[in-house]
């Protein structure tokens, strides 16, 4: 696969204006195995060393310069299949893309994982608001085991407490479900309302508080949850159904681009979104300089 030093050289300028990177890989695999994932991640964890991040944002700055245009989107993802609050140096990495680029990352967090480690990058965020353009409390990737949810309930509380303390429009919390009628699971629609509820109120909030700061999104039928929880395709979610744009450059830049931890480029061609992409799908960035028809198409 190229990686971002060979991409001038191996895809061309002509097609890396054609590319839009809005998703970066700051960690790969995940403690858990949560039912609904939009992924199927290994167990393991990797994260990316703050060195070798360091020097992606650099080739990326070089390419920009090179090109004559700005690679990436307006705000950055990060992949799908970990928790970015799993990183111990997740400061670094968002200083490094803030300080060297300008742009800065919107991050989703489940607020379950370690406790330790989701506390030291939560109170730095809280520290550096202006170095991120949002922090996003998903409640998703809860255990499956209801008994265990609530004697885990504490780190979500936690979470709450700690991150409201972040500007209003820097913290947002976005809870999923299956949009499942008359059947209280854990996973569906009244139980995690329920367990929005519980958990405001044990962090000393009002869901006042929070009005104009709460997304619900629908499980996305993909990955392990398009086969543990049989949940069907949903519509792809986009964020702009939120108050923030991730890109208006959809149509000059048709091509998706992720870099993930090894530091290649990776392309799918697919709008700019959230939640919607199993990460299988992406395909080297070196195809494009071959045959199109085999890159995959979404919506």
């Amino acid at each position: 696969m190229v990686t971002l030093e060979q991409a001038l050289e191996r895809v061309g300028p002509e097609l890396l204006r054609q590319i839009e990177v809005d998703t970066f890989q700051l960690n790969y695999g995940c403690p858990r195995e949560c039912d609904h994932c939009s992924q199927d991640p290994p167990t393991g964890l990797r994260n990316v060393p703050p060195e070798l991040f360091r020097r992606y944002v650099q080739s990326i700055k070089k390419i920009n310069e090179e090109i004559g245009e700005d690679m990436l989107a307006r705000y950055l993802l990060t992949a799908t299949d970990s928790d970015p609050f799993l990183h111990p140096r997740l400061a670094e990495l968002v200083q490094s893309l803030y300080e060297t680029t300008g742009k800065r990352f919107y991050l989703l967090t489940s607020g379950w994982f370690e406790r330790d480690i989701f506390q030291q990058n939560a109170v730095w965020i809280v520290e550096h608001p202006d170095m991120v353009k949002r922090v996003a409390l998903t409640l998703s990737n809860y255990p499956t085991n209801p008994a265990s949810l609530f004697d885990n309930m504490d780190v979500l509380i936690n979470a709450v407490k700690t991150l409201r303390a972040l500007p209003e429009d820097k913290f947002i919390i976005s809870p999923q479900y299956t949009p499942e009628e008359d059947k209280y699971h854990i996973h569906s629609q009244k139980q995690v309302e329920d367990l929005l509820s519980y958990v405001l109120q044990k962090a000393g909030c009002s869901r006042d508080e929070f009005k104009d700061r709460i997304f619900p999104r629908p499980i996305i039928g993909l990955g392990r949850a398009i086969t543990t929880l049989k949940v069907g395709a949903q519509a792809i979610y986009r964020i702009e159904a939120e108050p923030i744009v991730i890109s208006t450059s959809e149509k000059e830049k048709p091509y998706s681009g992720m870099i993930n931890i090894e530091g290649n480029l990776l392309v799918m061609k697919a709008p700019r979104a959230i939640l919607n992409r199993e990460l299988s799908m992406y395909l080297p960035a070196e195809l494009l300089a071959g045959d199109k028809r085999c890159l995959p198409i979404l919506p």
